[in-house]
């Protein structure tokens, strides 16, 4: 049952209501007794409906789709349309054409309902605009919401150059293409959908791209898409990607950058299972991952590539717990650096924790990746041991260190040492026996 994202659309009059009597499918206005356009063809009866809406109103009417109908062609739904789909939609066979069409319109509103795209006997044609489910270009304010999409050739829904859309509660199960894809525009919220893919297939589960930007995509859930939520292309910025669950990805990652995408979020959201990487930032710069939650990848819980010069640099992870796979943190590439790792929580890596080759890139503060500590050591002296060690922690041997004494015997003429285990002390001259007489301050980076 898919929940109803705007109910009072449901209760908002419609102005003309199509159905089927028999084999035909009809047009009927509000209260009238009798229909004013009847066809074999759904499709047809539909955009006769639509043609019938009071011309170059500035206002919203709907048309209300009750029983189930099958199109042989497209229907182009006008601005300021409302409609509500109580039933089912299938396309016929051999079409090949997107279900419902927008271009160049605005304030519309389609929800409720099941849409069937009839994969399996329909063709995949050339035409970027044909084979969805619903395809929108280049419109404004367009709400797509509580409908099940199934067996669609292509995208589900498929936003092109779409300023302020929603994308709101659909179920998506089996596309050919891409589930939900964003291709441009600005302002569109993907909210609240339940993608699942097939495992045969190796589409993207959502796809943002083509420069979009103030692209929200919120509290989602995908399930096997080859990656399940990417965002790529130069001049992609500004999207922000939270509090949504992904699993078993195929191929990439659970949540994919790639090629220059800058200034984004990825926070809050858990990705689990997923091949390769949980969250992979590919030639991307300035964006912000935290928060989110990463359990058994195959191989990286978080990884920043940078194969292209000037890209794969100053992203911030932080605050993430990772679990499993063989690296929690990883850099790849020539030209990966500056990046901040810090505040993560990284446990049950087979190969390490965190494998990082950037020069400049800052690793710190993080559990089960221990890069600074610090405490107080204290000893007993036994009047003939000039050798005391402090075990720092650290994975590696420190670049950074520092030691105080903090009792009198402990401030003698001493040495400081330290490998990958131990900061060590050694005395000129043994310290004289006592109770923990010899006590230090310590600090230690690597």
């Amino acid at each position: 049952m898919i929940r109803k994202q705007f109910p009072e659309l449901y209760y908002f009059a419609p102005s003309i209501i199509v159905g089927k009597e028999g084999s035909y499918y009809y047009a009927m206005k509000y209260r009238d007794k009798y229909p004013f356009v009847k066809s074999s063809d759904a499709s047809e009866v539909i955009n006769s409906a639509l043609n019938s809406l009071t011309p170059d109103r500035t206002w919203k009417e709907k048309i209300v789709l009750k029983g189930d109908f099958v199109f042989f062609n497209s229907v182009t739904v006008p601005s300021y349309t409302i409609i509500q789909i109580d039933g089912k939609i299938k396309l016929a066979d051999s079409v090949g054409k997107s279900i419902f069409k927008i271009s160049n319109a605005n304030d519309i509103d389609i929800f409720g309902g099941i849409i069937d795209g009839n994969e399996a006997n329909n063709p995949w044609l050339d035409d970027i605009t044909e084979g969805h489910g619903i395809y929108v270009d280049s419109s404004q304010r367009v709400r797509i919401y509580d409908i099940y999409l199934y067996s669609i050739v292509k995208k589900a829904v498929f936003f092109s150059n779409v300023t302020d859309g929603i994308i709101r509660g659909i179920k998506v199960n089996d596309a050919r293409g891409i589930p939900i894809a964003i291709e441009g525009g600005n302002n569109v919220w993907v909210t609240e959908n339940n993608i699942y893919l097939d495992l045969s297939r190796t589409a993207h589960g959502i796809d943002v791209s083509g420069g979009a930007t103030y692209v929200y995509v919120v509290n989602n859930v995908v399930e096997n898409g080859s990656v399940c939520i990417e965002v790529w292309g130069d001049g992609t910025k500004y999207v922000n990607i939270i509090g949504n669950l992904v699993k078993t990805s195929q191929d990439g990652a659970g949540i994919r950058f790639e090629d220059r995408v800058t200034y984004c979020n990825i926070i809050g959201n858990i990705c689990y299972g997923c091949k390769y990487s949980g969250i992979f930032l590919r030639n991307s710069n300035y964006n912000n991952v935290r928060g989110n939650i990463v359990i058994s990848p195959t191989d990286n819980c978080l990884c920043i590539e940078g194969n292209t010069e000037g890209y794969g640099q100053y992203n911030i992870m932080s605050n993430n717990l990772l679990i499993g796979g063989q690296y929690g943190i990883r850099e790849l590439g020539d030209y990966v650096d500056y990046n901040v790792f810090k505040n993560n929580e990284i446990y049950d890596q087979t190969t390490t924790p965190a494998s990082i080759i950037g020069t400049n890139t800052v690793i710190k503060h993080n559990i089960g990746y221990a890069t600074e500590n610090s405490g107080v050591a204290t000893f007993s002296g036994d009047g003939s041991t000039t050798e005391f060690k402090i075990e720092h922690g650290l994975v590696s041997t420190p670049s950074k260190y520092a030691v105080s004494p903090l009792t009198p015997d402990a401030d003698a003429s001493r040495t400081i040492t330290v490998d990958d285990t131990y900061i060590i002390i050694t005395f000129s001259t043994a310290p004289p026996s006592g109770t923990d007489n010899i006590k230090f301050g310590w600090w230690a980076e690597v």
